[in-house]
This record gives structure tokens, C-alpha cells and sequence, in this order.
């Protein structure tokens, strides 16, 4: 199960209600975890939750994860684990780590690890390697060295008459034999010594019975015949030997490897001296005892009463050494009187009928219901306090109404996002801050005369947008999608026809970022930008503004008062007509656009290296700030010190002492001189450092 913040994830448990409800009753399920929940609010809250990147693989330790991602990870790393770990040694890891009452995982796999690395069992793929006995380098009869790929088909044990616990087996004293030995007997406690186990079943008096293999396709091995016993080294197929010569593979068997393993496969209480437990699916599978044996519950339990009694002596300790023994005991106060309480309560209910008339009357000035005293709060819960009120502030607040002045309400969110856009990135455009209703005055501009402002921010804008031109194919997207939008849609007489205004967009000029852009061409290029970027999803009013821009209604020579169809225009001469909505879509969309040129990134990263210098020369600001204040401060001691002599020595007449009195020597400087002056160098230096504390 994942982890979030060291903790495994718990998973929900279903609603009761559930198990009564009707069958049909609508639920929200989550596939992975399997939690069902009954409203969409529990849902969404959850799902939200498992999206955080707070999570980490438990397996491979990898973190900043969502829980599915790292659902994943884990499941993907128990796929590779479990293929690599080899079969047989599974059980027999998992048999000797249940129930042992281990600190530390490390230490687990320590013990595991050094019981097992010299034993095999059957049905292991293993290496026998004739370089590494030492024994065959002196033998003369030695063909040579190799090594070779091979299966345990067998394995013999050692004879003897005591196990691991110092009792022969029931099984073995009714058959009489050692054959009824189970092969590495060695599933007892952990903590016993690796040579105390090892001299009670020795891993070199086993005898493996080893037979060749091969590899085939697809990472299968299979049996080489015909079988053929003797040594490997002579073409023989099978072999018998010890464990001297045997071998993992460090892939399937290693201390990395076994601590992955054994971390899947068991879980442990928070408790202390909590045992390790295989988990129950694992152990069903491979036939583990889930029953915790009395003996380790007993010693569990002593084990629990130890740390506890350890735990209360340090405590005690503690109370024995902090608590003073000459310290008295407080004293107690007396009982109130029967007179006391009665004015207490008297006391109490003043002040709530004083709370509850000062709540009516803020709910009467203020016309909330509930009081925020956290900041920034709505203009209508800022409560008048007295100061204010003293101050001559108007008690009385306006009444708020909900009728803007604003032509289009709509289009004040992407006028204001304009706006923000162009005064942060002006130096991009070649343009100066400016005022929002200079903006706005400007756009309501609807006279042939050309605006300058209007020419100016198209101009920059669109020149901005070169590079984002430059990096995508021409494949006049704005045709597309207005056909895809429009095609089944009825067209009437007031608006240009479809198949018109598609006709006229297409055979409009391309290649307008080749092509200087000055105050005269803009339209023309804004027409290109619309054909090639915009799609009605990006820019809703994307047909009324080429509609508008490319044509134009045309009149009757008969009846010059009468208009009859549509004819081509001039964007030029057709964009201060405009509505005013339609020119703040149009100018929120090249500024969309314009964010991801070159021109803006650009302007992004001088910003950030002008910000650095200023930062470092702000530090060096206050160094010098800092240095200075302690000039300063050693001065007026020394100056203060002076002044402390100079009164010693004038006291010692009387005529002095009066003069002293009268006029002190201007050349001495007072305790308030000397702090006023301190004060008024330090201020004179944070001044200077205003503007790099303001960048």
C-alpha cells in the first residue's frame, strides 16, 4: 500500500447505509481502491486527495507520487520481485520470519540472509562454479574449472538424531530413520547466533543433486538429456554436490533483493515489541501458520510488561529530579459564597444581553449576519469602531446595487486581463504604462480618424507574435473550424453568408510575419493571425469580427439610402466601427497568443536577472547599513565616555560646576543628541536603500 508522509494510506470503509439501500441506488466507486461512496462530494474530496504528489512507492522508495502512480510502481516492482526471487526459497524466508519479535528491518534481513545463503532447496535454478572450492585446486584428476547452469533435483540431509531445538521429532522416533528429516530444519528464533544454528545442522553435510539445464526461448530453461551421471566437467548431465560449490545469482538472491521481498510480504503492529506477521493471502498461499504460537506470545507479552515498567521508571525519574521537594503546595482558594455566585451570574448575563445588543445593532448597521475579524473581508463585514465614528465617518453606507456602467459587463474580465497583460510586459511592446480608462476611451474610438494608442498596442502585439507564427504550419486553422462550427447552421440576410466569408478568408494574403508591421498594416495582419490561430472555441466572436473587418454592407445607386448585400472592405477602413466588446476579444486574443513568443520569454528572463542583481545589491545595502549603524554606535560611546569625563572634571570647582549648568560646551554632545544622530544616519541609509527593497 503506498505511503503518505511515512503512514500507509488507510482505505475507506463503505458507508453502513449501503448494505440496506436498493440495488439500483446510484454510488461512486474508485476502480483501484475499491471504495465506494454514496454522494459526489466524498467522492471528489478523496479523488482529490489521491492526486496529491504526496505519496511514496513502498517497494522502491520512489516519492512525489500520486497514489495511483505509486499504486503502480508498487505493482509493477512486485511483478519484477516476484520473478526474479526463486520459488522454492520463498516459503522458507517467509516460514522463518513469521511471528519473529525483530526491532529493526535491517536487522531482519541480516538474520534471514545469513541462515539461508549456504542452503538450497529443490527445484532452485543455481550455478555450480568448480573455481570456487579451493580443495579441487591441488587435485591433479581436476579436468578444470567452469561453471555451469544447473536445477536442484534433490537434496539429501545430513545424518543426525537431534534438530535445531535439541528434541529428536516425534515423526523420526516412530519411523526409526533420518529420511523423515525435514531439509534445513531451521525455523526457529532469529536472535540465536548463526554458529550455534549452523553446529546443530551444519549447510555442508547437505548433498545436492544437481542437473544441467539450458536456456531456451523467452527465458525458459529446460532439462538437458539424456540425464547422465558424474561430473559436469566430463559432459555429464547431473551431478552431485556441496554447497561449497553452489551459487545464486546475485539478480534473484541478494541482501537488496531479500529486504524487497520480505517488505511485500509482512506487515507489523505499531505496537512495541510487535512481531512480524506474513500477510494473510501470502500465507494461505504458501501454507504458513497464521496462528501465533504460545510460546511467542508469551514471550510478546513479557517483553511488552518490561518496556512498560522501563518507560514507568523514567518517568518517575523525571518527576523525582524536576519536582523541588522544599516546594509547597499551592493553596486553595475558598469556596464562593452563596452571594458571590449570585453576582457572578449576575455578572454574566449583563454581559451577554450587552453582546447581544451590540450583535443587533452591527447586524442593523452593517446588514450581515456574522462577524469576520480576519483580513482581507468583504467591504459590507467591516464594522465602524468607535474611533471611527468619533472621527466624523459616515454611518451610513451607500446602498449597493448591481447596474454597471461598464458598456459591456461581460467583457470586463478579459479588458482588465488585457490590460494587466500589456502594463507587465509593455517593454516587450514597445509601449509605456498607461491608465485603464485611457484603455477604454481609446477603444471606444469609432471615428475614421486612427486612434495612436490603439495603432501602437496592435502594432507591438502583433510584431510580438512573429515567432509564435514562425514555429507552426499555415493550415489556416480559422477556415476550419468556422466551416466545422457553422456548416449546419440557417443564414439570413443580415449576417455575411458562410461559403461568402470562407471564399474571401481564404483568398486573403498569408505571410504577414515576412512583412514589415507598422501603424498601416496591422489590420491586414490581424485578419492572417485570425486565419492561421483562432477557432471559435479560442475566440467566440471569431465570424461577427472577420465578418465585420472583410466586408461591408453595399448600396443601392437607385436608392443611396438602402443597402443591398455584402461587399469586400478594408480591415482598415472597417476596425474603429467595431463593437466595443468585439475589439476587447480581439485584443485579449493576441495577447493569449503573444504569451507564448519569444518576445515575452525574453522579457521573462531579463526580469529575472534584473531582480537578482537587485537582490544582491540590496544585501550589500544592508551591510553597509549594518556597518555603518556600528560606526555610529561606537562613536557616541566614545563621545558619551568624553562627555562623563569632562563632568568629573568640572565639579571639581564650584564656579565651573555653576557654568556647566548654565551652557554645556557645544563641544560635548548630550544622551539625547547622540541617539537623535544615530537615528537620523540609519534612517538616512534605509532611505537610500528604498528603491532596492521596493524592486
Amino acid at each position: 500500500m503506498p505511503l503518505a508522509r511515512r503512514k500507509k494510506v488507510l482505505i475507506t470503509k463503505d458507508d453502513e447505509s449501503l448494505q440496506e439501500a436498493d440495488p439500483d441506488t446510484p454510488v461512486y466507486y474508485i476502480k483501484q481502491t475499491g471504495e465506494i461512496f454514496k454522494d459526489y462530494s466524498s467522492f471528489s474530496s478523496r479523488m482529490s486527495f489521491y492526486g496529491l504528489k504526496i505519496f511514496q512507492c513502498e517497494t522502491s522508495g520512489k516519492g512525489n507520487l500520486t497514489f495511483f502512480e505509486a499504486l503502480e510502481s508498487e505493482k509493477t516492482e512486485a511483478r519484477v520481485l516476484d520473478a526474479r526471487f526463486p520459488e522454492p526459497l520463498k516459503a522458507a524466508v517467509l516460514r522463518s520470519v513469521q511471528w519473529q519479535v525483530v526491532g529493526r528491518l535491517d536487522h531482519l534481513v541480516e538474520a534471514v540472509y545469513e541462515r539461508f545463503k549456504d542452503r538450497y532447496f529443490e527445484g532452485e535454478r543455481v550455478f555450480v562454479d568448480f573455481g570456487l572450492s579451493s580443495a579441487e585446486d591441488d587435485s591433479k584428476e581436476t579436468p578444470g574449472k567452469g561453471r555451469y547452469s544447473v536445477q536442484i533435483a534433490s537434496v539429501a540431509s545430513p545424518s543426525k538424531s537431534v534438530s535445531t531445538n535439541g528434541k529428536r521429532k516425534a515423526s523420526q522416533m516412530e519411523n526409526g530413520d533420518d529420511e523423515s528429516i525435514v531439509p534445513h530444519d531451521i525455523y526457529g528464533d532469529l536472535k540465536q547466533p548463526v554458529a550455534e544454528v549452523n553446529a546443530l545442522d551444519d549447510p555442508k553435510g547437505y548433498t545436492y543433486n544437481v542437473q544441467l539445464v539450458e536456456e531456451g526461448p523467452n527465458g525458459t530453461f529446460s532439462v538437458v538429456e539424456p540425464e547422465t551421471h558424474g561430473d559436469l566437467r566430463l559432459g555429464n548431465t547431473t551431478m552431485d554436490v556441496h554447497c561449497d560449490l553452489i551459487s545464486r545469482d546475485r539478480l534473484a538472491f541478494s541482501k537488496s533483493i531479500l529486504k524487497r521481498f520480505i517488505r511485500e510480504c509482512v506487515d507489523r503492529d505499531a505496537a512495541v515489541a510487535s512481531p512480524w506477521i506474513v500477510k494473510a493471502d501470502i500465507a494461505s498461499k504458501y501454507n504458513i501458520n497464521q496462528n501465533m504460537p504460545e510460546e511467542v506470545r508469551r514471550g510478546v507479552d513479557a517483553m511488552k510488561r518490561l518496556e512498560s515498567d522501563k518507560r514507568k521508571k523514567i518517568i518517575e525519574s523525571k518527576e523525582t529530579t524536576t519536582v523541588s521537594p522544599s516546594k509547597r503546595p499551592k493553596r486553595t482558594k475558598p469556596a464562593p459564597t452563596e452571594e458571590e455566585k449570585a453576582a457572578k451570574v449576575k455578572e454574566e448575563e449583563a454581559a451577554k444581553a450587552k453582546r447581544e445588543r451590540d450583535e443587533v445593532a452591527r447586524q442593523a448597521l452593517t446588514g450581515c449576519k456574522r462577524a469576520v475579524a480576519r483580513w482581507p473581508i468583504e467591504d459590507l463585514d467591516v464594522s465602524i469602531t468607535e474611533k471611527e465614528k468619533s472621527s466624523g465617518k459616515p454611518l451610513v453606507r451607500p446602498i449597493p446595487h448591481r447596474i454597471s456602467e461598464f458598456p459591456a459587463p461581460d467583457s470586463f474580465e478579459p479588458l482588465l486581463m488585457a490590460w494587466n497583460f500589456i502594463t507587465t510586459y509593455g517593454h516587450a511592446f514597445n509601449v509605456s504604462p498607461f491608465p485603464l480608462d485611457m484603455l477604454e476611451a481609446a477603444l471606444h474610438h469609432d471615428t475614421p480618424e486612427p486612434c495612436f494608442l490603439i495603432d501602437c498596442l496592435h502594432t507591438g502585439i502583433i510584431s510580438s507574435c512573429r515567432s509564435v507564427s514562425a514555429a507552426i504550419t499555415k493550415n489556416q486553422v480559422g477556415v476550419t473550424s468556422l466551416v466545422n462550427e457553422y456548416n449546419d447552421e440557417m443564414e439570413t440576410d443580415d449576417t455575411v453568408g458562410l461559403q461568402q466569408l470562407v471564399q474571401s478568408l481564404t483568398a486573403f494574403g498569408s505571410g504577414w510575419e515576412k512583412k514589415a508591421v507598422n501603424h498601416e498594416t496591422w489590420c491586414n495582419a490581424l485578419v492572417s493571425i485570425l486565419k492561421e490561430h483562432a477557432t471559435v472555441q479560442t475566440m467566440p466572436t471569431m465570424r461577427p469580427v472577420l465578418s465585420h473587418l472583410l466586408f461591408q454592407p453595399g448600396q443601392d445607386e437607385a436608392n443611396p439610402e438602402s443597402t443591398t448585400g455584402w461587399v469586400s472592405a478594408r480591415p482598415r477602413e472597417r476596425y474603429y466601427s467595431l463593437a466595443f466588446d468585439l475589439k476587447i476579444s480581439i485584443l485579449a486574443f493576441l495577447c493569449d497568443l503573444s504569451a507564448t513568443g519569444k518576445a515575452v520569454h525574453n522579457a521573462m528572463e531579463t526580469c529575472e536577472t534584473s531582480i537578482t542583481e537587485m537582490r544582491k545589491e540590496k544585501l550589500e545595502l544592508k551591510k553597509e547599513q549594518k556597518r555603518l549603524a556600528d560606526q555610529l554606535t561606537t562613536l557616541t560611546a566614545e563621545r558619551r565616555k568624553a562627555m562623563n569625563g569632562a563632568k568629573k572634571g568640572k565639579k571639581k570647582t564650584a564656579e565651573v560646576e555653576s557654568t556647566a549648568d548654565a551652557t554645556p560646551p557645544e563641544s560635548v554632545l548630550s544622551d539625547h543628541e547622540s541617539d537623535e544622530l544615530v537615528v537620523a544616519a540609519v534612517a538616512d541609509l534605509s532611505m537610500d536603500t528604498a528603491p532596492s527593497e521596493a524592486a
